[in-house]
């Protein structure tokens, strides 16, 4: 394969009337045309997609930055976002990254690259994204929010906690534990604040486990007696179910457990696990619209007045973000398989 300067230089021609002849453009006599074409095939020669986009100062490519090592659901999050874009001719890139450093990094050479917008998950919390660190693209941030630059789009998480437990309470339960991470960040902070305004609302003692290895999990298991767990996610529910299960709990005759995520990754090493499905689809058309919103109308009508007592959709409306410009993501529903039972008397 040859590149467009060579090319240029096998025809006699200058590098724009390369470029012009490969992509139809005027400006260019049709024998010239032909004859750059019969070259271009005889040499293997294709135009370079990026650099075109480039030249047309209209890239279609998104950078993705996430922390995807070891995590399964945010593959299969943006592979959901991936799909989306593609209807709309854009293409997802995505960089792995590890820590702080490399998430700046990454953002930096899709900055530099002038890709069209880019879709972060942050490695932490607490991190601020700038528009001059973004090169002024559009950005989306997910899982977390990241700064007050970047649009937060995310369901609102409290309701996920509070709706897990009114599900669990459903069915007979009121001994719920709640399995989530000892880190900090807007969505396991979100459930848990969900979880225990729920408990405390059915006079229920709310018990959190940030630790969620065996020997904490046999802990609470004697202490506390649990009829139900609701884990923070469903990697966390396939542990749960594996360490009870070695201890002898049968499920969910003994103890029910209630997974989040239901990501089709999940769905294949636990098929019967319980849980409250993530909102993808959802999610990647708000990213789609937010990266690329439709153009507006020629002539806007008069803006009608607001109902009374309807709140708008829009920034501002997820909870514990106050400034951020926050995009509601949908709500989790109930999955029900076969990890979550109604008490029995006795229980």
């Amino acid at each position: 394969m040859i590149s467009s300067l060579e090319l240029a230089r096998l025809c006699g021609v200058a590098q724009a009337t390369v470029d012009r002849a490969i992509h139809n453009r005027p400006g260019i006599a049709p024998k010239t045309r032909q004859r750059i074409l019969r070259e271009a095939a005889k040499h293997g020669y294709r135009a370079n997609p990026v650099a075109s986009e480039l030249l047309r100062g209209d890239s279609r490519v998104v950078g993705a930055v996430a922390p995807l090592f070891g995590r399964v659901f945010f593959n299969d999050l943006l592979a959901a976002i991936a799909v989306e874009l593609a209807t709309r001719d854009q293409r997802l890139f995505v960089a792995p990254v590890e820590d702080e450093a490399g998430f700046f990094d990454a953002v930096h050479e899709f900055a530099a690259r002038r890709v069209r917008a880019m879709v972060v998950i942050p490695p932490g919390s607490g991190l601020t994204l700038t528009r001059k660190q973004a090169g002024g693209a559009p950005v989306a941030s997910l899982i977390s929010p990241c700064g007050d630059y970047p649009k937060f789009i995310s369901p609102d998480e409290q309701q996920t906690g509070v709706d897990a437990v009114e599900y669990l309470m459903r069915r007979g339960h009121r001994r719920i534990v709640h399995v989530t991470f000892a880190r900090s960040a807007y969505a396991v902070e979100q459930r848990t604040a969900g979880y225990a305004r729920a408990m405390q609302q059915h006079d229920c003692t709310p018990v959190v486990l940030r630790q969620a290895d065996e020997a904490a999990i046999l802990r609470t298991l004697r202490e506390h007696r649990p009829t139900a767990w609701f884990c923070h996610n469903d990697w966390l529910a396939v542990r749960l179910l594996s360490v009870l299960h070695a201890a002898g709990v049968v499920t969910p005759a003994q103890a029910s457990v209630l997974g989040v995520d239901d990501s089709p990754t999940l769905r294949e090493v636990w098929p019967t696990l319980t849980t409250m499905r993530y909102p993808m689809q959802h999610i990647a058309r708000e990213v789609a619209t937010v990266l690329s919103p439709p153009p507006p109308p020629p002539e806007a009508p008069p803006e009608a007045p607001p109902e009374v007592g309807k709140a708008e959709a829009g920034a501002g409306e997820l909870p514990g973000l106050p400034g951020v410009p926050g995009v509601p993501g949908g709500r989790l529903e109930i999955v029900e398989r076969a990890t979550v039972a109604d008490v029995t008397a006795g229980d």
